[in-house]
């Protein structure tokens, strides 16, 4: 069983463990930081589980369907193990790789800014356990713990409301229990990858690039899922930021949407498809120009949908505010499509790391930069925009 533990965490980790290392290293700053600046804020307990639950959800989900898309796990199938503990072995690696890298960067950053009880520490770390477990499931065909899932998020959700802290332990106590008998009760074929049929296979064999993107997008919910919470952002943002009074400056809202991080991970998510393509003449044009509109397409909609919402609410939006975004979504776009072209991610040991990679926050760290400077100095807005028809200029340069 040590030995099956040892080899998940090379997986998800790397040999030395340093994913591990960093964000312990991450969260410690973080936790020195916020105490430093001596920042305090009053969060409820509710707000505190529901973040904690629903991002190591959405994590260990992530980071199983990374696990079972690794043609290892098919191969490590294939040898003779005892059910129980491949399956044990599975869950804690999986739990110290979710925890350890991901959820304990929240854990320091609630932890220094809102100093919660031991009891509700508590809570939040078997909130954390069940919601791991169930997460787990989410990316197998089980639709009975899916259900029971939700229903135990909600009732911890309702009891945390109520303040009642003693029946969110119960409650995580219970599901906990339920998610062990599921888990011994299923087979660890189950996490293995359906086949695709060949009709569908012969299918988009015929195609080109414009069908791999739309295949991807099919084979891929997670994608849909993330464009979908980016739109609900572009429909919240104008309200939140119309309470804040914050003038012209609420145009900073189209840098934090433009983290889109599935579509920017396009090339590094497949390590063998950038080798495959620029080993074949001519595929710039075919490949870059399609991907650029896709961009160009996808970062456009929830802009569009937050600039109407925010006229709608009455905030100041004249046709410098319109050129300016405009001039942000080509240019964010374009860099993206130089950045997964030329700098690819290849350091990575499953999908999920490159859902949380640094590199997502370059391009929207410099769209929130531009937008400043726009702001505060109106003559460099014409900047922006003749940054943005230079960035159309170089991209035409490079495809052809």
């Amino acid at each position: 069983m040590m030995k099956t533990i040892k080899l998940f965490n090379r997986q998800l980790m790397g040999k030395s463990y340093h994913s591990i290392i960093k964000s312990l290293l991450a969260s410690l700053f973080v936790f020195l930081l916020m105490s430093v600046l001596d920042v305090h804020i009053v969060v409820k307990p509710f707000f505190f589980y529901a973040c904690i639950g629903l991002f190591t959800i959405g994590i260990a989900r992530q980071t199983m369907k990374s696990i079972i898309n690794d043609e290892k796990l098919n191969g490590l199938l294939q040898l003779p193990f005892i059910k129980n503990h491949f399956l044990c072995s599975l869950i804690c690696s999986t739990y110290l790789y979710v925890l350890g890298t991901k959820t304990l960067l929240l854990f320091s950053l609630f932890s220094s800014v809102m100093e919660p009880k031991p009891r509700v520490l508590f809570c939040s770390f078997l909130i954390s356990i069940f919601c791991c477990i169930y997460g787990i499931f989410f990316a197998l065909p089980y639709k009975l713990p899916q259900i029971l899932a939700v229903l135990s998020l909600i009732a911890c959700g309702a009891f945390a409301w109520l303040s009642r802290n003693d029946l969110v332990l119960l409650t995580s106590f219970i599901s906990l229990s339920i998610a062990g008998i599921f888990y011994f009760r299923s087979n660890p074929y189950d996490f293995l990858q359906s086949p695709v049929s060949r009709k569908h296979q012969a299918f988009f064999a015929r195609g080109n690039f414009i069908n791999y993107l739309f295949r991807y997008f099919i084979f891929h919910k997670n994608y849909l899922i993330n464009s979908v919470f980016i739109i609900a952002l572009a429909v919240f943002l104008p309200f939140m930021f119309l309470n804040m009074e914050m003038g012209t400056f609420y145009l900073l809202g189209l840098g934090i949407l433009s983290i889109n991080t599935p579509l920017s991970i396009l090339f590094s998510s497949n390590r063998t498809l950038l080798d495959k393509v620029r080993s074949f003449p001519n595929q710039k044009r075919k490949i870059i120009v399609p991907y650029f509109l896709l961009l160009l397409v996808w970062n456009g909609t929830p802009s569009m949908i937050y600039l109407l919402i925010s006229k709608m609410l009455n905030q100041p939006f004249g046709t410098e505010d319109c050129l300016l975004a405009l001039s942000l979504i080509v240019i964010n776009s374009i860099g993206v499509v130089l950045l997964e072209w030329y700098f690819p991610l290849k350091d990575w040991h499953v999908e999920s790391d490159l859902w949380h990679h640094p590199r997502k926050y370059i391009m929207p760290s410099i769209l929130i930069v531009l937008t400043m400077l726009a702001l505060i100095n109106q003559g460099l807005l014409v900047g922006v925009g003749l940054l943005a028809l230079c960035s159309i200029g170089l991209l035409l340069i490079i495809v052809n």
